[in-house]
């Protein structure tokens, strides 16, 4: 915590947090589809083990050590060796770090592997399911089938705590599986994408004042204002904010950035390695910047910043053309080098 804290911090953290999971794992969700219909599950697995499983256990075993000591120093202001920092139990809190979206991300892939071929077994069963899934998919009720079964999961808290512990919180765990199960449905849709999210500007809105109603309960609810209706309030606006912020977040990125574009393309490549270390270098400036005379909004415009230049640098230079960038992304090419060399006869040639 900063010396001199930012509310409004507060409020956009909140915001975020109700949609940017919700969004990650449908997203997932509609490519594990995609790379089964086109894969053998062999090859998926092996590209799965490549992408996620492998990064996932090379970055934890880099980054767990550096941030336990990083953010017991950020508590204590003293630097020491604590062995209990490494303990590490099937209940322990704060042991999959930030790295938790790809270990709940494996296990969806698990199950996944293995419902496929139990279903494919029953194929009325998979149909209708896929019919079921369509249907609420095509209606102009989306919202609201998709909105109830998470107010559900988020009652009474209206919340979804971060599970950083080996032991997946069940109720946490089946909103994100919802959400991948979406968009593993989403897939066979893909062809009606344009008019799926083409009413992003009133998805936003509706996010917006859900996510309103739904910070206005929380914070309630925290303030020890503990009854039924408020807890009711705070899920049914989770759940409302959630699927409408996801929807007119996809909506917007087809509206204006479904073009190709080298600079978004680059930025994509970047953001799963950023994504693995800006943790270490956003709570470093912080510490750096604690206590410091300076406006707390300066401050944490100072750890956007530094923390996203200094991340996309570090691709720059150690990830993106090596093996690091081949297992994140694939190989990429270094751009050829333009000569500056300009002959003097073709200089004349061309001077008046």
């Amino acid at each position: 915590r900063d010396s001199s804290p930012a509310p409004l911090t507060l409020f956009v953290a909140l915001f975020i947090h109700v949609f940017r999971m919700p969004a990650f794992y449908m997203v997932a969700g509609f490519f594990t589809a995609l790379l089964l219909s086109r894969q053998t599950t062999a090859v998926f697995i092996k590209n799965r083990s490549k992408r996620i499983l492998i990064p996932f256990v090379v970055a934890w075993i880099i980054l767990f050590p550096i941030l336990r000591h990083l953010f017991a120093y950020g508590q204590t202001g003293v630097w020491r060796f604590d062995p209990s920092i490494y303990s590490i139990g099937w209940k322990t809190d704060q042991v999959l770090l930030h790295l938790w979206f790809l270990y709940l991300l494996l296990y969806m892939y698990a199950g996944t592997l293995v419902l496929r071929p139990l279903f494919a077994r029953v194929p009325r069963v998979q149909a209708a399911i896929q019919k079921l899934s369509s249907l609420v998919l095509r209606s102009h009720w989306r919202l609201l089938f998709l909105a109830l079964p998470t107010a559900a999961l988020l009652f009474p808290s209206g919340y979804l705590a971060t599970p950083k512990a080996l032991q997946p919180i069940p109720y946490v765990f089946a909103a994100y599986v919802f959400c991948f199960f979406v968009g593993y449905q989403l897939y066979a849709l893909r062809h009606e994408m344009g008019n799926l999210f083409r009413a992003w500007p009133v998805y936003v809105l509706l996010g917006l004042a859900g996510s309103g109603l739904n910070q206005y309960a929380v914070l309630q609810l925290r303030g020890g204002n503990v009854s039924f209706e408020m807890a009711l309030l705070s899920s049914l606006a989770g759940g409302l904010a959630c699927w409408s912020m996801v929807f007119g977040s996809v909506g917007f990125f087809l509206r204006f950035f479904s073009r190709a574009s080298r600079k978004m393309d680059y930025l994509v490549d970047a953001s799963y390695w950023v994504y693995l270390v800006h943790v270490p270098i956003v709570a470093g400036i912080a510490m750096y910047l604690n206590g410091m005379a300076i406006n707390s909004y300066v401050k944490f415009g100072l750890g956007m910043i530094g923390g996203a230049g200094l991340s996309l640098a570090t691709y720059e230079l150690f990830a993106r053309y090596s093996w690091i960038g081949n297992a994140l992304h694939g190989p990429r090419q270094r751009p050829a080098r333009v000569s500056t060399e300009v002959h003097l006869e073709e200089l004349a040639a061309k001077s008046p």
